[in-house]
C-alpha cells in the first residue's frame, strides 16, 4: 500500500487530534504529556513521527499533549512586607488572598508564612495565601484602682487579663495601686498585680 502523510493535528484537543488520526487509518500509541508554558493544557503540540512525513498505512502514531505551564516555586517572601510579596507571587504567576494573625515574634506588617510553604512548587495561576503579621495581641490595662479585688479581676478578665494580689488581702479594702499602670499596652494573657 502506498504511504500516507500524517495529517496536520497541532493545536487541537486530544480527542479531536485523537479522532482525526484514527479516521486516517493511524494506530495511536498512549499520548505523552509534557508542561509547555506556550501551550494550553490538553492541546496536543507535537506529532511523532512529525505532520507531513510519509509512513505505511496504519503505522503507530504518537501525540504530544500540553500539560500546560510547569508548576513554580513559590518565592521566598517571608518577612517581608505584603506589597512586595503580592508582587513577587503575582509576578511569578500565582493568585494571593491575604490574612492577618497576631504574631509575638513577627513584626507587625511583616508576611508570618505562606500556603503552600516558600520553596514548594504549586501550579502556574494557583492561589498562595499570604498570612501577615498584626504584631502581638496587645490590650489596654484598665484602671482598677478603687474597686473590690473581686471586681477588680472581673474587670482585668474581661480586658483579656489577670489579676494577681502582692500582699495581704483584706476583704473589703479596695484595690490601691496596680501594676503595669493604667492604660499601659499588655500582651492578651498578661498578669497585672495589684495592692490592697
Amino acid at each position: 500500500p502506498a504511504p500516507v502523510a500524517i495529517p496536520s493535528v497541532v493545536g487541537q484537543p486530544l480527542a479531536d487530534a485523537d479522532a482525526a488520526l484514527r479516521a486516517a487509518g493511524f494506530t495511536l500509541a498512549p499520548a505523552r504529556e509534557e508542561f509547555r508554558d506556550d501551550v494550553a493544557a490538553g492541546i496536543v503540540f507535537a506529532v511523532e513521527p512529525g505532520e507531513g512525513t510519509e509512513v505505511p498505512p496504519e503505522s503507530v502514531v504518537t501525540l504530544v499533549v500540553s500539560k500546560g505551564r510547569a508548576p513554580v516555586p513559590v518565592p521566598q517572601v517571608v518577612g517581608s512586607t505584603f506589597d512586595v510579596a503580592n508582587a513577587a507571587l503575582t509576578g511569578a504567576g500565582f493568585t494571593v488572598t491575604r490574612s492577618d494573625e497576631f504574631s509575638d515574634t513577627v513584626p507587625a506588617g511583616a508576611v508570618i508564612a505562606t500556603n503552600p510553604p516558600v520553596g514548594n512548587e504549586a501550579a502556574y495561576g494557583s492561589t498562595v495565601a499570604v498570612v501577615v503579621s498584626r504584631g502581638p495581641d496587645l490590650v489596654t490595662v484598665p484602671d482598677v484602682r478603687g474597686n473590690t479585688l473581686g471586681t477588680a479581676i472581673d474587670l482585668l478578665e474581661a480586658a483579656g487579663l489577670s489579676g494577681e494580689v502582692d500582699g495581704p488581702i483584706l476583704p473589703g479594702q479596695p484595690v490601691a495601686t496596680q501594676s503595669p499602670e493604667p492604660n499601659t499596652q499588655l500582651k492578651r494573657g498578661s498578669t497585672v498585680t495589684l495592692t490592697l
